[in-house]
Parts: structure tokens; C-alpha cells; sequence
């Protein structure tokens, strides 16, 4: 691959110690606040908010080591630091003059409840999502004259999720088979939308893991990517959210390899990286595409590209180009 055929990074990117390289490090990314929070763990926990935006200077917070760190937010306002460290509750701490307060918790109201994650939903308003269901909860006040209010339960039963804060839609895996429960997150309230169950024909006989589903939204409008598994066809469905609030079958990108991937989405393209030949390719759904029972097919319109950064020699104006490697972190 020549350095004409590549995507290539901003100038300057941020960076930070990969979770490989230590087993006491381990690194967060939370999409809703763009905030890249690394944790160190030791005598004393060192946490490390940092702004993918760069709107603002690194946070640095040390506190008590109490346990692994499963889960790590902050809330809308960045005033509240959220985290999970076991099945049974969420830890939360105020930030006041760059310091944390001391923690307070939150519990599961469903009896013998998993927690399996927590999104801030809005400024004041957090939803924690368990094996037996959604609860939605207000933290109203600061300080001394804090609360927690409880606003609304869905109860049945989740295997894992995944949520758009563009557009406050919460997907929710009811089992291993493709049936899914998409919720409308309100202020204060929850809604159920029609219930999404043909993604298991896409891949039949096969469990269907978080790893298998992307939501994003492209064109402003939300969008569920259903990737391939390794007994599916190589190809990546996509389903729309109508103006009826319901999921509808719409797109299908053929890739062009085999093997694990990611999914970014650039400027409304899909971008598809390739971990075995550390290569992406390209899809535009806005263009115009061959259409097989109203379903449009879709071939990239950039393939074989590798990721580079380029940066100037020392003493020159030349440029050199360096392959980047993609990394996984946790959400």
C-alpha cells in the first residue's frame, strides 16, 4: 500500500497508554462525553480524564484502591465521576474544585439484580441497566442535601446493551438469539419501541454478542450495523430507525476480507478496519446502489487503506508516514 492510497490521522492525535502494556492499567472510553479515562491501579487508584475534544486540561484524581474498576463515567456536566466495580452497585463521587468527595451508591431496585453497566442519560439523570431490567434515577442537589430519585423501571430480561445518545435509544439483547428490545429514553420516563427480531435470520444458528452489533448514526439518522459472524455471509447489514420509531432493514456493505473488524463513521462514511490485513475500507450509503428487494447493495468506494500519521523530519520539511495500529478499549 502507497502513502497516496491511506486514511490518515489529524495532526496531532491524543494518546495514551494502552491497557497492554500493564496489568494494573486499564483505559475507558466514554462516547457520550468524548472522555478517554485511564486508570492505574496500586496503593492509590490514579484516574485520568483526559478530553478527546481537547477542550479542556487533563483531570487528575487519586483516590483509595477499592477493587477493580469494571466501568468508569462521568456525567453530562462532568461534575459527578461514575464507577462500577461489582455487579451490585454503582460508586458515585462529586467533583468540587477538581477533588473528589467522598462516594455515595446506588443500587439495583429488581431483587438478585446483575448490574450490567450504567449510562448518564441526561445532567441529573442516570439508567442502570441489569439482567432483569432498566431503572431510571434522578440525582437531584449537591452536597449535604443530595438525593437519589427513582423515576421508572422497564422490567425483563438483558443480556447486554448498547445506546445512542444522539438520539436516546437504548437496545437492549433479550437473548443469544437476535431478539432485541429497543427503548426511547425521556426525561423522566422510558418508553418500549416494536421489538426488533429478524436479525437472528441474518444469522442463523448463531449467538449474537455485542461484538456483532454497532449503533451509530449516519445522515443523522440512527443506524444498527449487524457484522458478520464466522459462519454468516461476509457482509455487514444495516437496519434504519423510520419515522415510525421502527427499526427497518435498508443497507447491506460488502466487505472485501474475512476476519474481526471495527467500525468507525467519519464525516457520514463507514469506515471498516480490517484487524488481519490492518486495512479499512470505505462506504458512502447516501450514494446511489443496486437494490435487491428494496435493500440496496453496496460495494466500498475506498478499499485497502492503512492507517498513517505523518510527521515532519527533524530539521526539514519532509514528511515521513507511520503505520498505526488500531487498539481496543473499554466502553
Amino acid at each position: 500500500m502507497d502513502d497516496d492510497n491511506c486514511l490518515q490521522l489529524n495532526d496531532d492525535p491524543i494518546q495514551f497508554v494502552p491497557a497492554s502494556v500493564s496489568k494494573t492499567t486499564n483505559v475507558f472510553y466514554d462516547e457520550i462525553t468524548g472522555q478517554i479515562i485511564t486508570v492505574h491501579s496500586g496503593e492509590l487508584t490514579e484516574i485520568i480524564v483526559t478530553s478527546s475534544t481537547r477542550y479542556r486540561e487533563n483531570m487528575v484524581f487519586k483516590i483509595e484502591d477499592r477493587g477493580p474498576v469494571s466501568s468508569i463515567k462521568m456525567s453530562l456536566d462532568c461534575k459527578i465521576l461514575t464507577m462500577m466495580r461489582t455487579a451490585l452497585s454503582v460508586e458515585l463521587m462529586d467533583i468540587e474544585e477538581n477533588t473528589l468527595q467522598s462516594p455515595y451508591f446506588l443500587y439495583c431496585k429488581f431483587k438478585g439484580a446483575k448490574l450490567l453497566g450504567f449510562i448518564w442519560t441526561g445532567n441529573n439523570e442516570i439508567l442502570l441497566i441489569s439482567d432483569k431490567g432498566v431503572e431510571l434515577y434522578q440525582v437531584e442537589g449537591h452536597g449535604p442535601k443530595q438525593r437519589i430519585v427513582f423515576s421508572k423501571s422497564i422490567n425483563l430480561h438483558v443480556n447486554w446493551f448498547i445506546y445512542s445518545n444522539h438520539s436516546k435509544i437504548l437496545l437492549l439483547s433479550m437473548n443469544s438469539f437476535g431478539d432485541f428490545q429497543p427503548l426511547h429514553i425521556l426525561p423522566g420516563n422510558i418508553n418500549k419501541l416494536t421489538k426488533l427480531e429478524d436479525i437472528s435470520l441474518n444469522i442463523p444458528n448463531q449467538s449474537i454478542s455485542e461484538r456483532n452489533i454497532v449503533m451509530t448514526t449516519v445522515y443523522n439518522i440512527l443506524r444498527i450495523l449487524v457484522l458478520p459472524t464466522s459462519q454468516s455471509r461476509n457482509e455487514i447489514i444495516v437496519y434504519t430507525l423510520n419515522k415510525m420509531m421502527t427499526f427497518k432493514k435498508s443497507h447491506i456493505l460488502r466487505l472485501t476480507h474475512n476476519g474481526k473488524l471495527l467500525i468507525n463513521v467519519v464525516d457520514n462514511l463507514i469506515v471498516v478496519h480490517y484487524q488481519q490485513t490492518k486495512s479499512s475500507s470505505v462506504f458512502d450509503i447516501y450514494m446511489e446502489a443496486a437494490k435487491e428487494h428494496a435493500i440496496s447493495h453496496y460495494l466500498p468506494i475506498l478499499d485497502d487503506l492503512s492507517i498513517k500519521r505523518t510527521v515532519p523530519r527533524e530539521g526539514g520539511s519532509h514528511y515521513v508516514s507511520h503505520l498505526c495500529i488500531l487498539f481496543i478499549i473499554k466502553i
